[in-house]
Parts: C-alpha cells; sequence; structure tokens
C-alpha cells in the first residue's frame, strides 16, 4: 500500500482552507473581529488536547509525546492574543459567543485523541499551522493596515511561529504508518472541511450583524 500521508496529500488538504484564508475580506472590521473571536474560543483548547495527546502516548509513542508537551508551553496564552486584538479593536470578547461551527473544528479531537490515537492530533495540527504558514503573513499585512498592529498581535506571532513548526510537523509524521497515518488522515480533512466552515460563519455573521463594522 503506498503511503497516504506525504507533503503533497497535506498540502492538498490544505488549499481549499488556505484559499478561502486569502479571499477573505481582512479590511471588514465586523468579519476581523469574528474571526478573532471565534479563533480565541478554539485556541484556548489547544493546551488541554496537546496534553491530553502527551497523556494517551504510549512507551511507543514516547517521541510524540515529548513533542506535545513543550508544544502545548509554546501555545500557551495565545488565546489572549486574539482577545487583546480585539480589545485593541474597542471590542469585548464576551459579546461574541462561540458559534457550532467553532465547536465542530476543535470538538472532535478529544475523540480522535481519546478513541482512536493521540497521533491523530497531527492532523490538526498540520491543519492549522500549514493554513498559518502559507496564509499568515498576507492576513498580517491586511490587518495591520487596515486597524494597526496592535490589532493584529495574534495573527503576526502564528505568521511567524508556525514557519517551524510546520517543517517540524512534517518530519514528525513522516515516518507513520498503519491506522495513526489513516487517522491523521482523516483528521486532517475534517480540520480543513470544519475550518472553511468557521470561516462561513465569520462571514454571515459580519454581514448580519453591521455595527460592528463600523466604529
Amino acid at each position: 500500500m503506498s503511503k497516504m500521508l506525504t507533503a503533497e496529500s497535506i498540502l492538498e488538504l490544505c488549499d481549499k482552507p488556505t484559499k478561502a484564508l486569502l479571499e477573505a475580506p481582512w479590511h471588514d472590521k465586523g468579519f476581523y473581529a469574528e474571526w478573532l473571536a471565534q479563533t480565541g474560543h478554539f485556541v484556548k483548547h489547544s493546551t488541554r488536547l496537546l496534553t491530553l495527546a502527551a497523556a494517551h502516548c504510549n512507551e511507543e509513542q514516547t517521541a510524540y509525546h515529548n513533542r506535545f508537551i513543550p508544544h502545548a508551553a509554546e501555545e500557551k496564552g495565545h488565546d489572549k492574543l486574539a482577545i487583546m486584538d480585539l480589545k485593541n479593536l474597542n471590542l469585548n470578547f464576551n459579546d461574541f459567543p462561540e458559534a457550532a461551527a467553532t465547536q465542530s473544528l476543535y470538538q472532535p479531537q478529544y475523540y480522535w485523541i481519546q478513541f482512536k490515537s493521540p497521533l491523530a492530533f497531527f492532523g490538526y495540527i498540520l491543519c492549522l499551522e500549514v493554513i498559518a504558514k502559507n496564509a499568515g503573513h498576507f492576513i498580517c499585512e491586511k490587518t495591520t493596515k487596515e486597524f494597526g498592529p496592535k490589532a493584529s498581535h495574534f495573527i503576526r506571532v502564528h505568521a511567524e511561529e508556525d514557519e517551524g513548526h510546520v517543517e517540524e510537523a512534517m518530519k514528525m509524521v513522516a515516518g507513520i504508518t498503519g491506522p495513526d497515518e489513516l487517522y491523521i488522515m482523516q483528521s486532517l480533512a475534517q480540520g480543513c472541511d470544519n475550518y472553511i466552515k468557521m470561516l462561513e460563519y465569520c462571514r454571515s455573521k459580519a454581514t448580519a450583524t453591521k455595527y460592528r463594522a463600523v466604529g
């Protein structure tokens, strides 16, 4: 059986959410605010998911266990960056309820980790980090121009950090075979589809709540 989990297959799956990010209306304060808020909601789970994945690794998966732990430390407090950006747009994170589309993005990862394999979580990691690497600098340029550097902390940090993270994650998954390889691909595909749905929510919410796009 040929290997499914290749750099080419990963990039191909991430192409649609990357394109959706590049085509998003970053000049629209309402859309950007919704994106920051929903991002803050799901990023709160990053450290929890990473430590959960680390805890579920068996002794043969020690190399992955040892990577998940420092990765959790690196992600600590990143939700606060999105919340701070909202504050610098003169908006309050608590005014933005978590969308069902956002829940659909991260909630399946608790299932993958606990009932399939902790290595499945690499699919989610790759989804988020590849799209940040491919679209992050573009988004940062657009949002900094429209709203200033004080409202672009989150995307700036991830555009810079995820370049190295993607390379490292690619190396980590290169040797994975068997059921774990399939789980990672399924988790990745699911994450990419659900990220697009979250972006669609942000677009529709911003359009319906126009008062957030002014001010």
